[in-house]
């Protein structure tokens, strides 16, 4: 595993080393972000994601997002997810479509996670099967038709600091790089298609909630030998909303 993440670094940093003469910069997005979890046992509990990314950070709609899964625990390091995603794209500067466009997506998923002195490490594994809208034009106008099926695999990367006290709040520092790979028939991978980089600050609010504010490097590779790069100011809040285990005591997870 540990060669595995250090090949994947070197893979995308020699990437973005090659790419920077051939790559343009986008303007600033900003990104609202509500996770929200309710525990069903000790060892499952539902998720669910709502995304909204404004294009010149408030200026115009770029993406939403909802995103039910569930997620089983198998113990502190394993989870096993599977998933739903419902995406809303609109008409861009990092060369979207001229319409707005859907995609549906199913997801299975296996985080890992562990620790290393203080800090937690978190290696997640999706695929997505993937369903988008085409965008297609005829010469004299632009339309939607119909649907095409394509594959994707993300390797997110995460690594967060300890809580600390600063005066009177709290905060803890998260690190996360992720790799999106576009697939062919069969799974097979061809090429990077995106590369997140995230620094940011978490602040807890209470037991049950935390808002994350930072900066997202989007990377995406739009044609061969074309990139294109864009910072997003993301805001995210995290909370767990319900717990509806018969026992909350009882903790079955070693």
């Amino acid at each position: 595993m540990k060669n595995l993440v250090i090949l994947i670094v070197l893979v995308v940093s020699s990437i973005n080393l090659v790419a920077q003469k051939q790559t343009v910069n986008g303007k600033l997005n900003s990104w609202f972000f509500w996770l929200n979890t309710a525990k069903v046992s000790e060892r499952i509990d539902f998720t669910n994601e709502l995304h909204l990314r404004q294009a010149r950070f408030l200026d115009s709609k770029r993406l939403s997002i909802i995103r039910p899964a569930l997620n089983y625990h198998v113990n502190e390091t394993v989870i096993f997810s599977a998933g739903y995603s419902f995406i809303r794209n609109w008409p861009g500067d990092n060369f979207a479509a001229s319409l707005p466009a859907n995609e549906h997506n199913i997801w299975p998923q296996v985080t890992l996670n562990h620790k290393a002195g203080q800090f937690l490490f978190s290696h997640r594994f999706r695929e997505e099967i993937r369903w988008t809208q085409d965008v297609v034009s005829n010469g004299s106008e632009v339309f939607t038709d119909g649907y095409s099926q394509v594959n994707r695999f993300r390797y997110r990367l995460t690594i967060t600091s300890p809580t600390v006290q600063i005066d009177n709040f709290k905060v803890a520092l998260t690190l996360f790089n992720e790799v999106w790979i576009s697939q062919a028939d069969g799974f097979r991978p061809v090429d990077l298609n995106r590369n997140w980089f995230y620094v940011g600050l978490d602040f807890p609010l209470s037991q049950s909630a935390t808002f994350h504010l930072g900066l997202l490097d989007q990377f995406d590779k739009i044609a061969p030998g074309l990139f294109f790069q864009q910072p997003v100011l993301q805001f995210m809040v995290s909370s767990r909303l319900g717990d509806f285990r018969k026992n909350k005591d009882l903790n079955l997870i070693d």
